[in-house]
């Protein structure tokens, strides 16, 4: 007799909670992890071009300092290559990419508001 916690079990239970790379319900989620880092970028790009034109001094220095090594849009190519390897990581069906991608995102979030509410 088999018990529910026997290799057999554990191995269905695998294939069910994990499924491969070829099923359709694991393509879906791949699709939605894009879908959700895509809206992220995008609000990602808004607010580094909103801080980027702000006449805050601190970042009035960072975007002399990356026009120096980078040229004058390396920060938007940083921020893109940032957006491209998420992507690249979420079509691998890697959830943590969209995670930590969010948690950069409400980072950016956080910087904007401080940034925009200290305006004297």
């Amino acid at each position: 007799m088999r018990h529910h916690w026997s290799r057999g079990y554990f191995l269905s239970a695998q294939v069910y909670f994990f499924p491969n790379g070829n099923d359709n319900e694991s393509a879906y989620m791949e699709d939605m992890y894009i879908f959700i880092i895509f809206l992220c970028g995008i609000g990602n790009f808004a607010m580094h071009k909103a801080m980027l034109e702000s006449d805050h001094p601190i970042i009035a220095e960072a975007r002399g300092n990356f026009r120096r090594m980078l040229g004058p849009y390396g920060s938007y190519i940083l921020e893109f290559f940032m957006l491209v390897a998420a992507m690249i990581f979420a079509n691998m069906g890697m959830l943590t990419a969209v995670i930590f991608y969010f948690i950069y995102t409400l980072a950016n979030c956080a910087a904007a508001w401080v940034l925009f509410s200290n305006k004297h």
